[in-house]
């Protein structure tokens, strides 16, 4: 599930109250809390094929990652450098995180994901957006 800013700021008091309760602490005794990218992969190079939506503008990507020790429902953020504006999801029951049709600025950049509360954060990994240019004759 994505969140764009503005459901974010609609919803902050709860999301916030939810943080603060389950801020990437997990019921395992100890156990790191920890958070992995898994789609795209680290160098991906993403193409209009690869698009989940042709019809807005833009490419759109299912960013997935997966969280170990953190808590279902804990609110989580999707940062890509140069984005304005963060993309908002939660951790499932299974640990998956989803940010589904994420639009992804074209060009080489990175992104990674991080709960919160920033107390727990992914390795940043690294993704080129190729667009294709078609030339006349």
């Amino acid at each position: 599930m994505t969140w764009h800013l503005r459901e974010w700021l609609r919803a902050s008091l709860v999301v916030a109250a939810a943080a603060v309760v389950a801020s990437g602490c997990g019921s395992s005794g100890g156990s790191s809390a920890k958070i992995e990218l898994q789609a795209p992969e680290d160098g991906a190079e993403i193409t209009v094929a690869d698009d989940r939506d042709p019809d807005m503008p833009g490419v759109q990507y299912d960013v997935r990652a997966q969280s170990e020790n953190i808590r279902a429902e804990t609110a989580v953020l999707l940062l890509i450098r140069d984005q304005e504006q963060p993309f908002f999801g939660q951790v499932e029951e299974d640990g998956s995180i989803l940010f589904d049709n994420v639009t992804l600025p074209p060009g080489n950049h990175t992104m990674h994901v991080e709960n919160a509360a920033r107390s727990v954060s992914s390795p940043s990994i690294s993704y080129t957006l190729k667009t294709i240019v078609i030339e006349s004759p």
